[in-house]
This record gives structure tokens, sequence and C-alpha cells, in this order.
């Protein structure tokens, strides 16, 4: 049986890489101190690629980084202190060249001030994400090592502290932060639009609220409540809102719903000692102990990800806004015209081609679901308890049949044998009319995907599911087949569908469900139920988003499957 091998081990534990990068005269770097420190610097970029996980931020098909390194192409390093880099804009490159092979690569270095595994605090992690949050076709490479906010079971801090242990050796590297800016070639329509979106979110002046409504009027002002709903049902409004803000040429901003009922009401006392209601059923996601206590109030968004608005305030908080998208403008808006452009540039630049009209809403997905600096810490975490399950278990154990779970440089998810991923929804699902008289049993998905498995020639599958019981199941019933999950110790369903969490910490489930979506998105083929705006049709866009094949994966539904 062909091997499933996902493979995020750290080089440094094996080679040690060498401070001093060997001369290249096609690698620059602009204010950094010396020439000596240039080498180190570059020396420390090239340990970024080969070590970190490219998947933390952005899942994308991230390959790219391999031209860095092997074909001689040129790099700029940009050398920043810490306390300047919140306050960088990097312009973007207007003019690429028109072959891939002649393309310059951008960095971003900044050198910490951190010892030992020293964590860094809110107001320099800020900083960080701060960056991101200005140069939006950028992505974090490396992270300093932060402190996990919250509930944090012992398992997930030596975790966290295990992620971080290897670079010890090398304290100016550990506490660094590196970043590194997506290529014209593969991306250039995708910074066009992300660029254009945070222009729109972050202008020079926020609206202001006055006695009669909002300075400019309500229309330049859109809203989407974050709800007490399922993960994808929280977040494909927000995406579609989105959409209409940017259609409309609105500032969508994303406040914690009013009170429905199904949350009780939390009071918070914020800066200045003002207790304010911050609850309503965001509550159910957001947890004001893991999150800073205005950020929870005001931007609940930003417990999570790297913020969508500067302009969620506390003087528009209060407004009670109407959740109503408009029509799209005749004529079209500023953004619908410039659409129109980038589109016509995907071909040119490889920009995911094969999305066709779901490319926007695909794009627009990965980017609200660009987590912060403590989410990625977390999704590190989350990565790494990627298991192989029973017999698969064994054998990776006893190196039989070549099913070895092998560790190799790179800190990154690779797949080196294809599989299926399988998505198993059991918990609230059977309590409503999702239910209804399908069969959701994981004999019912196996036997879905039997046809399409046999065809690819895959025995490999990637089961994401949040049934604790499944893990056992699965290799027992099915041993024809090697089972990997994101193993970890799930909260039983209770039966409820409001306030049921799989985790301890709201963080952590956040990135579990974002860890699912990386590893779903690098099987060749995929089985589960579409729901309207449910999390198996949020892993197919994913899928279909990351690919590197220039198509989506074939997939079976399991309606129809049992023709439903």
């Amino acid at each position: 049986m062909l091997a499933l091998t996902f493979l995020f081990a750290f080089l440094a534990r094996s080679l040690g890489f060498q401070d001093d990068f060997p001369p290249n005269q096609n690698w620059e770097c602009q204010d950094c101190p010396s020439a000596h420190d240039n080498q180190r610097v570059f020396g420390m970029v090239r340990r970024a690629i080969y070590t970190e996980s490219r998947e933390v931020y952005l899942n994308f098909d991230h390959s790219w980084m391999e031209r860095m390194l092997k074909t001689g192409a040129k790099v700029r390093v940009h050398f920043f202190k810490r306390d300047k880099v919140g306050g960088v804009e990097i312009p973007k490159d207007a003019n690429p060249p028109e072959h891939a092979k002649d393309e310059r690569f951008d960095v971003v270095f900044s050198p910490g001030s951190g010892i030992g595994n020293e964590e860094v605090g809110i107001a320099e992690a800020d900083v960080i994400d701060t960056f991101l949050m200005r140069n939006p076709c950028w992505i974090p490479l490396h992270d300093p090592p932060v402190k996990l906010p919250g509930n944090v079971s012992a398992s997930a801090a030596a975790a966290n502290a295990a992620t971080f242990a290897p670079m010890l050796s090398n304290s100016e590297y550990t506490h660094s932060a590196i970043f590194l800016r997506l290529p014209a070639h593969g991306f250039y329509s995708t910074c066009q639009l992300y660029s254009f979106m945070t222009n729109k979110q972050n202008p020079s002046e926020c609206p202001r609220k006055e006695k009669e409504g909002i300075m400019g009027g309500d229309g330049d002002v859109s809203v989407n409540w974050l709800g007490n709903i399922g993960w994808a049902n929280a977040l494909h409004p927000l995406v579609e809102h989105l959409v209409g803000a940017m259609h409309n040429n609105q500032i969508l901003l994303t406040p914690r719903a009013w009170d429905n009922g199904a949350a009780k009401p939390v009071r918070v006392t914020v800066s200045g000692g003002k207790s304010v209601e911050a609850s309503g059923p965001w509550s159910a996601w957001a947890d004001p102990s893991e999150c800073p206590v205005d950020t929870f109030a005001w931007n609940p968004w930003n417990c999570f990800f790297i913020s969508l608005s500067k302009c969620n305030t506390p003087e528009l908080h209060d407004v009670k806004f109407q959740e109503h998208p408009k029509p799209d403008p005749n004529p079209p808006s500023e953004y619908l015209n410039e659409l129109d452009k980038w589109k016509g540039k995907r071909e040119a630049f490889g920009d995911a081609w094969h999305l066709g009209n779901e490319w926007e809403f695909a794009r627009m997905i990965s980017f609200v679901q660009r987590p912060n600096i403590h989410t990625r810490a977390r999704l590190r975490i989350a990565l790494r308890t990627l298991t192989p399950l029973g017999r698969a278990a064994a054998t990776a154990q006893q190196g039989q049949h070549g099913e070895t779970l092998r560790h190799r440089h790179g800190g990154h998810v690779r797949l080196e044998a294809s599989c299926l991923g399988m998505h198993v929804r059991h918990g609230d699902s059977q309590n409503d009319e999702r239910g209804g008289k399908l069969d959701r049993s994981l004999q019912a998905h196996v036997a879905c995907a039997k046809d399409l498995a046999e065809h690819l020639g895959l025995r490999n599958i990637f089961l994401a599911t949040d049934d604790n019981k499944l893990f056992l199941e699965a290799p027992v019933k099915y041993p024809q087949y090697a089972w990997f999950a994101q193993q970890r110790a799930l909260n039983n369903f209770t039966g409820g569908s409001f306030g049921y969490h799989h985790e301890r910490s709201m963080q952590q489930e956040i990135a579990n469900l974002l860890a699912d979506q990386i590893l779903m998105s690098r099987c060749a083929a995929f089985v589960g139920t579409w729901n309207p705006g449910g999390f198996a049709k949020l892993l197919l866009q994913q899928s279909c988003s990351r690919s590197d094949i220039g198509r989506c994966p074939p997939s079976r539904e399991l309606k129809k499957c049992q023709n439903k």
C-alpha cells in the first residue's frame, strides 16, 4: 500500500544551519547594519524557508518558495527594527516581469530583542500583526515565540514550547520576524484584490456617529453581525457581506451581534473603566480570557484573525445598523471595474484560473481567515497532532511496507502519496432538519468513497470529524485503508445545538478548524455532505482554491450517493 507521509519536522534538528549564507550576488539587503550582517540575515531567511510551516497563513500552494533558493532568483531583503515595522507599508510591484524566471522576491526581516525562549508581549505581537494588516500581500514565515492566552492545557503549552525548541541555539533567529511577499506570478490578481479591500476597509478617516446617523450616511457602512452558529455558517455570510460591501463602495464592520437569546449577555469593563455589554451570540466563539478585553468588546473578529478594519470602533459599535445587502450598482462601481481587470490578468500570471467565477469568493475566504499571531501559534500545534490511526500507526512505527511517518527537513506539511479527504459530521447536525433521513454513519461515507478511491488508486484517507469514536472505529472496520487524522481529545456531544464546542479553548478550536482545512486541501479527492454554507463545503472550497493541479479535486456528496 502506498504510504501517506505528512512531513513537518524541523531541519534545524538534524542539520544545524550556518549563520552565514554563502555570498549570492542576486541577494541584496536594504538597511542591514553591515555586510557581515547581510550574510547572517540571508542565512536566517534561508532557514525559515526550509524549516517553517508555510501553511499557517493563506492556504495557497507555496511551492514558489523553492524558486527563491534553487533558481538563483533575485531576492531583496528589507531590514526594519521591530518598533518600526508596524508602520511600514511596502508598495505593490506595479510592473511585474512577463516571465516568472525574471521576478524578484521581497523579504522583510525584523530582529527582536528577546533572550532564549522569552515570549513576546501583546504590544510587540500587535506590531507584527499590524504589518500584516497594512501589507495584505505578505505572509509571516517566522514568528517569535508568544505566550498563549487564556485556557491552555499542559499539552498545548508543551507543544508550543516544542515548536520553538529547535531554534533556541540561535536566539537571534528565534526572536526575529520574517515576512515574504506573494510573487506576482501565481498571485498578481489576488494581491490586487487584497490591496483594494485593505485600502477600502482602512480609510484615512473612519465614519463618525452623528445625531442623525453616520457621517456621510448609513450607506457608507455595511455590517455583518457575528452570530452564534457553526463556523462555516458564520464565515460564508461574512464573506458574502464583504463582497457586497466592495461592490457598493462600503466599509464592512464586524461587531458582535445583538442578543438573540442564544447566549447570555456578558458585561466587560473596557479601557477607561466603562462597563459595556459585549457579548451577544458571538460570545459562543470569542472568549474574553483569550482576547484583550477591548478587542473582545469592539472588534471580536480580531480575537482570532487579522483585523478586517480599523473602523470597528466603540463609537460605531453602539449604532444599530440594519444588516441588509444591496444589489450590485448600475453603472458598476470602481471595485467591479477593477475586478474585471484583475480577472483578465489571472491567466497571464497563473492566478487560480481554474476557479472561474468562484475566484473572488474563494480568495476572500482565505483573506478573512488570516490568523493573528496567537492563532498562528495554536495552528502550528494543531498541525503537529496529525496522527496515523490503527494499523497505519503500527506500520508507521514498524516501518513495514513503506508506511512510515518519516521526518525530514521542512516545517511545511507535504504529502508523498495521494490521499482521499473524508469529512464525517456528527454532533448537532443530527439534531435538526440537516439530519433528515440521511445516513451520516462512517459506513455510509466509506461506501460513498469506494468507487472514487478505486478509480484514483487511493488507499490513504485523511479523516476530519467531530466524533471521537471514529478515530478508533475507522481503522478497525476498514483496515483496507490507511487512516490519518488530526487526532485530539474532543468534548463528547451533549445533545445541544447552541454553545456546544469540541475543545477547552475557543482559540484552539478555531486553530483546529483551520488545520482541517489545510490538511484536507492536500488530498486528491473529497467526500462529505454539502449543507448550504456548511463546513464540508468550506473544505472543498479550500481544496479548490489551494489546488496546484489547475482544477478542483474530484468529489462525492453523501446525499447524491444515497439518492437524497
